[in-house]
């Protein structure tokens, strides 16, 4: 019998190194994925 991870979500951010407002940006947006699936499990 195994156990192991079978429900896996990847939430990345991009555009880190581009700017500081789109850096602002892309984080904000990964923390809403981040809220969205925690709410959604």
């Amino acid at each position: 019998m195994a156990i192991g991870i079978t429900d896996i979500t990847t939430i990345h951010a991009e555009n880190l190194n581009v700017g500081e407002e789109a850096r602002q940006q892309s984080v904000t947006a990964a923390h809403a994925a981040i809220n969205a699936a925690i709410a959604a499990w």
